[in-house]
């Protein structure tokens, strides 16, 4: 499976999340706007630009899933309600 990036911010500074696969990264950028975070860019480590997402395309699609109700969104939520704090799997700045 390729690798992706999610870039956000995280305070004044840029961060990278890296996951296996497009559909993990989207969960990713959607997990990240759940906590906040300004997350301006979802894009394959290699492989064609046209496939990356920005930050208007990933908000698009974090609307989406919050209208439908569900999706990693609402899954994201739950488990910070049973765990209060940042994620293990963030990688720091």
């Amino acid at each position: 499976m390729p690798t992706w990036y999610v870039i956000y911010r995280r305070g004044r500074q840029m961060a990278m999340q890296v996951t296996e696969g497009r559909e993990a990264a989207i969960d990713t950028a959607c997990a990240l706007l759940n906590r906040g975070r300004d997350v301006t860019e979802v894009t394959p480590a290699a492989g064609p630009r046209a496939a990356r997402l920005d930050a208007m395309a990933i908000h698009e699609i974090y609307q989406l899933r919050e209208s439908a109700g569900r999706g990693a969104n609402k899954v994201e939520r739950a488990k910070e309600s049973r765990a209060p704090g940042v994620s293990a799997a963030l990688v720091p700045p």
